[in-house]
């Protein structure tokens, strides 16, 4: 059982490096994504690499740009 919580926790490490959505706190306003991802939780989408750091991601409301 131990080996399965194992596997699944790199599955999601692996699907973050892939470049895969992920919700994040946003300073954006947007009663939608406030009713689906909680409020002031925003969806946020793989941005492409600047230089050196390739961990960024764009907010799907205001285009902000974070790197995580």
């Amino acid at each position: 059982m131990a080996d399965k919580k194992a596997i699944a926790k790199e599955a999601i490490k692996s699907k973050a490096r892939t470049g895969l959505p992920i919700i994040k706190p946003c300073t954006c306003i947007h009663e939608y994504q406030d009713s689906i991802y909680g409020k002031g939780n925003r969806l946020y989408n793989h941005a492409p690499a600047k230089g050196l750091k390739p961990r960024r991601y764009r907010c799907t409301v205001c285009g902000r740009e974070q790197e995580f």
